[in-house]
């Protein structure tokens, strides 16, 4: 079967030299899309910046699943959760439950209430 493409898959090769340049750039503090411009600027690479992104990721998974780095504000947020909750705050007056005979009451006490004469 002859193959569909109509060029060569040649992404994975294009970024593989300039690696060591782009986690640098990256490490610095550079976004993906500054070290992507520099290299189209160059005409080093020729590909697209979704696929440049997808190559770069997964070339530099294999070294950072090793070596996790975490932000101050990762940990900050870390530590916020860690933290226990508060306790819930009690009401200041402890009132026992109303029960079905105080319903019963309070339903006694409005139907021998006479709202005709209230009115008026």
């Amino acid at each position: 079967m002859d193959d569909w493409r109509s060029k060569p898959r040649t992404g994975k090769s294009q970024v593989t030299p300039w690696l060591q340049q782009i986690q640098a750039r990256i490490d610095m503090g550079a976004t993906m899309k500054q070290a992507y411009d520099e290299l189209m600027s160059n005409e080093s690479i020729s590909l697209g910046y979704r696929q440049f992104v997808r190559y770069v990721h997964t070339l530099t998974s294999n070294t950072q699943a090793t070596t996790q780095k975490t932000t101050d504000k990762q940990t900050a947020i870390a530590e916020e959760h860690a933290k226990t909750p508060p306790e819930p705050k009690k009401a200041d007056n402890q009132r026992t439950p109303m029960t079905p005979a105080d319903f019963r009451k309070i339903r006694e006490d409005f139907d021998r209430m006479d709202l005709f004469q209230a009115r008026g």
